[in-house]
């Protein structure tokens, strides 16, 4: 069953609240990629001079991950180590990849993961990495990444997307 993106991102934000992001407006009815907006950041947790985003997953290596041409929107929190990137396939759905490069990634990874519903633990992406009904979350060092969506593959496909975007970092 499909849902909206908007809905999807209200019952993650909600289950995932200590995740990376607290909150998304709502997509609109277009299809087209929604304007994420991050939640604060955790005092202190923020890395200094740390640029790295989601975008260096840039779209031409999520489509050959995805084997779907896709297009990327990325949403950068103001300096607070957090970025979203949105891919949007050319025949409609998209993915959403969050990335958090912050000082307390390991303790991000355990709240989001203590939050989820029925999950598995998944080896070969990061240091530590589970997925279930609702995205994967996986962590490796300093950088805490969370994809959602409906990839091909579901599983398969989130886990090649976190795979592909810690070897660009």
């Amino acid at each position: 069953m499909w849902c909206r993106r908007d809905s999807i991102r209200t019952v993650l934000g909600a289950v995932l609240a200590s995740s990376i992001f607290a909150g998304c407006t709502p997509s609109d009815s277009s299809g087209a990629s929604a304007q994420a907006t991050p939640a604060a950041s955790t005092a202190g947790s923020v890395l200094p001079g740390n640029s790295a985003t989601c975008a260096v997953l840039t779209a031409a290596k999520a489509s050959a991950v995805l084997h779907s041409t896709v297009t990327l929107k990325v949403a950068t929190g103001k300096d607070d180590g957090r970025s979203i990137c949105t891919y949007t396939y050319s025949g409609g759905g998209w993915v959403e990849v969050d990335l958090a490069t912050v000082a307390d990634a390991q303790q991000q990874y355990e709240a989001a993961k203590s939050g989820a519903p029925a999950i598995t633990d998944v080896s070969g992406v990061g240091d530590k990495a589970f997925d279930g009904p609702l995205g994967l979350g996986a962590v490796r060092g300093n950088h805490f990444v969370r994809v959602v969506g409906p990839t091909p593959g579901v599983q398969l496909g989130r886990q090649k997307l976190a795979q592909a975007l810690f070897a660009a970092l």
